[in-house]
């Protein structure tokens, strides 16, 4: 085989892993949109609801159940970024683990000031 021959071989093959990895890119750019997508529509859900909940008088249960399905796809969000498998929809949120932040959480108070420096020793006055 020649040196060209070579040559177009290893361009072929460059261009086919170029193809795919761009296939790929393609794949996990549309499934984020979708994703997005997805947890923009529940959003919107849950301030209708609440909306309706607080000055059209409806149902306080359908707030309780948008919330829900915020908190559901949170944690799936959650899941796929750690790599754990999502939960099955219905199912409680697990609590986050230790230190980590949830999107109602009351922030961490601040830490103790140091201690006061001790008092000069009037008997050197």
């Amino acid at each position: 085989m020649g040196f060209l021959d070579k040559a177009k071989e290893a361009a072929n093959q460059a261009l086919a892993t170029a193809q795919q990895a761009a296939q790929q890119g393609q794949a996990k750019v549309s499934a984020y949109q979708q994703s997005r997508a997805d947890g923009d529509h529940l959003y919107r859900e849950l301030g209708e609801t609440f909306y309706d909940e607080q000055r059209r008088g409806g149902d306080h249960q359908s707030v309780v159940a948008a919330l829900a399905a915020v908190d559901q796809f949170l944690a799936n969000q959650a899941g796929q970024a750690t790599g754990s498998a999502p939960t099955a929809p219905g199912a409680p949120t697990p609590p986050p683990a230790p230190g980590q932040a949830t999107p109602f959480a009351q922030p961490s108070p601040p830490p103790a000031a140091p201690p006061a420096p001790p008092a000069p020793d009037s008997n050197y006055n």
